[in-house]
C-alpha cells in the first residue's frame, strides 16, 4: 500500500482540474473527445475553434502530461524495487514537456522544410486530442497502481504502457488516413512517422526496458 502523499497529492490536483473543465466548459469537453473517433467532428472543431491555444485544451495537455508522468515513474520505480520519489516524477515531467515541445518545433521545422501542410496541422490537433484521452484513461490507472500492493500494482502500469501502445497505433492510423485525404505525398507521411513518432517511442521503450532489468 502505497504511503506517499505527494502521489495523492498530483491526484487530486488532476482530478480537481478536470472537474473544472467539465463543469467550465461542459459543451467543448464532450466535443474534443467526439472529435477523437469522428474525422468530420475533427475538421468541424478545427474550423470554429482555436483548437490549440483555448484554455480547457491546454489545461487537458497538462493534465495528460501529468498523469503519463506519474505512470511512467510510477513503473520504473516498481520495475527496480525502488520507493516512488517526488524528485525522480519532477524529472521524467520535465523529460516529457520538453519531448513534447521539442516535438511540436520539429513538426513546425518539417513543414517549413516540405513547404506543404500535407495534413500536419489536422494530425497534430488529432494527436492532441488522443494524448487528452489518454491521460483521462490512465488516470484511474494511476490510483489503482498507486494505492495497492506492488505485485499488483506492475499489472496495472503495464496495462497503461499497453493502452499507450495502442493510443500511437490509432494516431498512426489517423495519420495515413489525414495523410490520404489531404493529398500529401506518401514519403512526406513516411519522413514524420519515422523521424517524429516511431523513433521516439522505440527510445522510450528501450529506456524502459533497460531500467528494469537493473
Amino acid at each position: 500500500m502505497m504511503g506517499n502523499s505527494w502521489i495523492m497529492l498530483i491526484i487530486l490536483c488532476s482530478m480537481a482540474l478536470l472537474a473544472y473543465v467539465h463543469q467550465a466548459y461542459p459543451a467543448r469537453f464532450g466535443k474534443l473527445f467526439r472529435a477523437t473517433f469522428n474525422e468530420r467532428i475533427t475538421r468541424q472543431v478545427m474550423r470554429e475553434e482555436r483548437v490549440f491555444s483555448h484554455r480547457a485544451s491546454l489545461i487537458l495537455i497538462f493534465v495528460a502530461g501529468i498523469v503519463t508522468s506519474l505512470n511512467l515513474a510510477l513503473f520504473w520505480s516498481y520495475s527496480t524495487g525502488e520507493s516512488p520519489e517526488m524528485s525522480f516524477f519532477l524529472l521524467v515531467l520535465l523529460a516529457v514537456s520538453v519531448g513534447y515541445i521539442v516535438r511540436q518545433g520539429l513538426r513546425a521545422l518539417l513543414h517549413l522544410l516540405l513547404g506543404t501542410d500535407s495534413g500536419l496541422k489536422e494530425f497534430n490537433f488529432v494527436s492532441s486530442l488522443i494524448y487528452k484521452v489518454l491521460g483521462l484513461i490512465m488516470l484511474p490507472i494511476s490510483i489503482c497502481a498507486s494505492f495497492i500492493q506492488i505485485r499488483f500494482a506492475v499489472w496495472f502500469l503495464a496495462t497503461s504502457i499497453l493502452t499507450f501502445i495502442l493510443a500511437a497505433l490509432f494516431r498512426w492510423y489517423r495519420g495515413w488516413r489525414i495523410g490520404r485525404s489531404s493529398g500529401g505525398a506518401p514519403y512526406h507521411l513516411m519522413i514524420y512517422l519515422c523521424t517524429l513518432e516511431i523513433l521516439p517511442i522505440l527510445v522510450v521503450v528501450k529506456g524502459v526496458i533497460q531500467g528494469s532489468s537493473i
